[in-house]
C-alpha cells in the first residue's frame, strides 16, 4: 500500500461550515428560504431535501395520465427513474453522445412520442450544454424541459437555463459546494411551482438531528480523506477484506436503501435551510477544480478519450476516461497512490432502450481522483500511467 494515497472524492466543505451544521444558529424556514431565494435571484427557487424530492414532487404536481412517458438522458441515477415509476410512468432513455455527455437533439425528437410529457435533461459529470435547442423540440410537442444540473453546480456560476421550464440543483455530501444535503428546484410557471410548494406542504419536516449527525459524519471523513490518512484506512479494509467501492459509496450515499419515496417526502429541516443559506452566501467559485482538470486533460495522450471534451462548459465533478482495460488501469494506479474507481457514484444505463454509448460509457469509464491535494507533478505522474496504459492497449489492438 502506498504510504500516501489521493482520495477519489473530495469533500468540498469546510470545517467552519461543519461545525455550522451541527451547532449554529437556526432561522426560521421561511427566513431562510428567502435568504436562498435571493442567493438564486429570482422567486423561482424552491427549497427542498434532495434533487430526488423535487423530482418527486414535480412530477405529482403535473398530475399526468399512468403511462405517460418521461424521456432522461441514459446515463442517469437510477433512483430518478425509479421515482418516475412509482409514480406511474414510464422512463424512456435516450442514448448520449459520448463527446458532449448529452443526448443529441435529434436522438430526444426520435424518441418523443404522443405519451410523453416531459425530458429530464442531465448535465453529466459536471458537463454543460446549451438546452436551446432541446427546448425548441419540448414546446412544438408540449413537453416540459427539466434540466438535472446536480452534478453541474460550481459556485453560483451557472443557475440554470432561462430556455428549461425547470431546473434541479443538488447540493449533497459528495457534490461540488455541499451543503449537507439539500436541493434547489427553480421552476419558472407560477402555477406549476405553486402547484409543486402545495404538495411538498403535506410532507413532514426532516428532523434537525438528522443534519446534526451527517455533519458529524462527514466531519469524520473529512479527517480520513487526506492522502496520508486515507491511506491507512485503504490499508485497513484491505487487511479486513472489505470492498472498498462498497464501503465508500455507503459512506458517501445520501439515502439509505429500502423505501426511496418514503425517505425523501420530507422538507427540508431548518437547520438544514440555515446552512444552505450561509453556503449560498459564503462559498466561492471553486478554481482547483477546473485548474487541475485542465492541466490532467493537457498531459493526456490524444488517444485517451474523455467524455465530454465538447461540452461547452465543464464544472468537473467528477474526470472519466475510458478505456477497455480498466482493471489493469485502476490497479497501476492505485498502486502509485491514486484511488481511481469504477464505482465512484450511482450511475447506471436506464433500462428500456437502445443505448450503446450509454453502455459503452459505463463499461469502459474509469474515473480519475481530483482533489485540491494534488500538486503538478501528481497530475503528471498520473497522467503518465493511464498514457502508459493507453498504449500497451493501443499495441494490442495493432
Amino acid at each position: 500500500m502506498p504510504f500516501k494515497v489521493h482520495p477519489r472524492l473530495h469533500l468540498d466543505i469546510g470545517w467552519g461550515d461543519l461545525w455550522f451544521g451541527m451547532a449554529g444558529r437556526v432561522n426560521s424556514s421561511a427566513t431562510s428560504t428567502g435568504a436562498i431565494r435571493r442567493a438564486f435571484g429570482d422567486e423561482y427557487a424552491i427549497p427542498a431535501l434532495s434533487v430526488r424530492s423535487a423530482f418527486l414532487a414535480l412530477l405529482r404536481a403535473l398530475d399526468a395520465a399512468p403511462g405517460s412517458e418521461v424521456l432522461m438522458s441514459a446515463v442517469n441515477i437510477e433512483n430518478m427513474a425509479d421515482i418516475v415509476r412509482a409514480c406511474g410512468l414510464v422512463p424512456v432513455p435516450v442514448d448520449i453522445d459520448l463527446d458532449t455527455l448529452a443526448p443529441t437533439p435529434d436522438a430526444v425528437r426520435a424518441r418523443l412520442t404522443e405519451k410523453a410529457v416531459l425530458y429530464l435533461h442531465a448535465h453529466l459529470y459536471g458537463s454543460r450544454n446549451h438546452v436551446n435547442p432541446y427546448a425548441a423540440i419540448c414546446r412544438a410537442r408540449g413537453v416540459l424541459l427539466v434540466e438535472d444540473c446536480a452534478q453541474a453546480y460550481d459556485g453560483r456560476a451557472y443557475l440554470g437555463s432561462p430556455h428549461a421550464d425547470a431546473s434541479l440543483f443538488s447540493f449533497g455530501p459528495i457534490k461540488p459546494a455541499t451543503m449537507l444535503g439539500g436541493a434547489v428546484a427553480r421552476i419558472r410557471d407560477a402555477a406549476l411551482r405553486a402547484r409543486v410548494e402545495a404538495e411538498m406542504a403535506t410532507w413532514p419536516e426532516q428532523n434537525n438531528g438528522a443534519i446534526t449527525r451527517r455533519a458529524r459524519k462527514l466531519m469524520a471523513l473529512k479527517a480520513l480523506s487526506g492522502p496520508f490518512a486515507y491511506a491507512r484506512v485503504l490499508g485497513l479494509m484491505k487487511l479486513r477484506k472489505i470492498d472498498t467501492d462498497v464501503a465508500i459509496g455507503a459512506a458517501a450515499r445520501g439515502f439509505k436503501p429500502g423505501d426511496l419515496i418514503a425517505q425523501i417526502s420530507h422538507r427540508p429541516s431548518p437547520r438544514l435551510l440555515s446552512v444552505m443559506v450561509r453556503r449560498l452566501t459564503l462559498h466561492p467559485r471553486s478554481s482547483w477544480r477546473r485548474a487541475n482538470a485542465t492541466r490532467l486533460r493537457a498531459a493526456l495522450r490524444p488517444d485517451v478519450f474523455t467524455p465530454g471534451a465538447h461540452a461547452i462548459d465543464h464544472a468537473f465533478w467528477l474526470f472519466p476516461i475510458l478505456v477497455l482495460n480498466s482493471t489493469e488501469v485502476i490497479a497501476a494506479l492505485r498502486a502509485e497512490g491514486f484511488d481511481a474507481t469504477r464505482g465512484a457514484t450511482s450511475m447506471r444505463v436506464i433500462a428500456g432502450g437502445h443505448a450503446p454509448n450509454a453502455r459503452r460509457m459505463l463499461e469502459q469509464v474509469v474515473y480519475l481522483p481530483l482533489s485540491p491535494g494534488l500538486r503538478p507533478h501528481d497530475i503528471a505522474r498520473m497522467a503518465a500511467i493511464v498514457n502508459r496504459a493507453a498504449a500497451t492497449e493501443r499495441a494490442r489492438a495493432a
